[in-house]
Formats: structure tokens, sequence, C-alpha cells
């Protein structure tokens, strides 16, 4: 039960509602699986060499360590989705 799921979304209309939809799995499945990090914010922009794919970056936090990072997730030109860039800042 690991995950989000965020695969069945990779072909869906984005909306709003489903954006809410993911962000709030996202939420849920940390809190399940990774209680000591915390989710501080997941926003959503259209990759800039192609509309069509969307870029989802997660910023999130440790605070029982004091990190604070963000990773940005995508799709592969060969459909598949990755890690695109992670950072501690």
């Amino acid at each position: 039960e690991f995950g989000a799921g965020l695969y069945q979304f990779l072909f869906e209309n984005f909306t709003p509602d489903l954006r809410k939809e993911i962000e709030q799995r996202i939420r849920e499945q940390t809190n399940r699986y990774m209680p000591g990090v915390s989710i501080n914010s997941v926003n959503f922009t259209e990759s800039e060499k192609d509309n069509h794919i969307l870029i989802m970056q997660i910023n999130y936090s440790v605070p029982s360590i004091g990190l604070v990072s963000s990773l940005a997730i995508g799709q592969s030109s060969l459909g598949s989705v990755e890690l695109i860039e992670g950072g501690i800042f």
C-alpha cells in the first residue's frame, strides 16, 4: 500500500479538483508511512519544454533533524515518472 498511486493520474485532465486529490493523497500517505516528515507544500507547473508535461514539486521538512528540502517529479520522454531534482536547503 506504500505510495500515493500517482500513475493512475498520468493521462487525466488536470483540474483544480484533481490537484486537490493528488495533494491529499500525498499528505495522507506521508502521514501514514513517514509521520516524521511534514509536507509544507505541493506545487504544480507545466514543463518549459512541453506544456503537456506536468511537474510536481513537493516541499517538505523533517523537524526532528532540522531538515528542509524539496523534490520535483515529472514525466520522462519515455512516459515514466521520474525524480527531476531534489535538494537540501
